[in-house]
């Protein structure tokens, strides 16, 4: 009988216990993501892609293949004969890019002005660039792996992301990269 109201007790104190997640098999590749993320069907010509829906504001995407995206942001600079010029989004036109100058390229920290951070990290015993924004909400969510396995004359390459993420789906999302699994080719 003891037995019996210890188990209860546990039950009671530990509801939090359940499983809230599920494993999404995209054949090549699993991760473990929250229940209540939903897989969107998408066609492809040259490699597999694919969107999760997280909730109504938010969705991730991923492409696995010969071209997949390394998820470097677009420098909002230009450098001309060592000198640092940044683009000035508020004259520039559709058909116009204005810069202005800011300094000797040696003496200014260029990567102030990018959106993002990066940094590596191994997933799944493969190396992996890792992208967060620098501030929450206004920038990349996501993994990029340069190479996977060799595909016929190339080698497939992965990335999975979101932009402008709400921190909790951000929070998530990191924490489903690092359950990535892939398949041996």
């Amino acid at each position: 009988m003891k037995m019996f109201y210890t188990f209860i007790l546990i039950l009671i104190l530990f509801p939090s216990c359940k499983n809230d997640t599920r494993v999404l098999d995209f054949g090549d590749f699993t991760i473990e993501v929250p229940k209540t993320w939903k897989i969107i069907k998408q066609q492809s010509i040259d490699s597999y892609v694919g969107t999760i829906a997280i909730d109504e504001r938010d969705t991730i995407y991923f492409d696995l293949g010969w071209y997949s995206n390394n998820l470097d942001e677009r420098k909002p600079y230009e450098i001309k004969d060592n000198k640092l010029y940044l683009k000035n989004l508020q004259k520039s036109t559709n058909t116009t890019t204005y810069f202005d100058y800011i300094g000797e390229v040696n003496s200014v920290d260029t990567n102030k002005y990018l959106k993002n951070k990066y940094s590596f990290d191994t997933i799944n015993n493969r190396l992996a660039k890792i992208v967060t924004p620098k501030i929450p909400e206004d920038g990349t969510t996501g993994i990029y792996m340069d190479s996977l396995w060799e595909a016929g004359s190339g080698v497939d390459r992965f990335q999975l992301n979101g932009k402008n993420l709400s921190r909790n789906n951000h929070d998530r999302l990191l924490k489903a990269i690092k359950t990535l699994k892939f398949k041996s080719k």
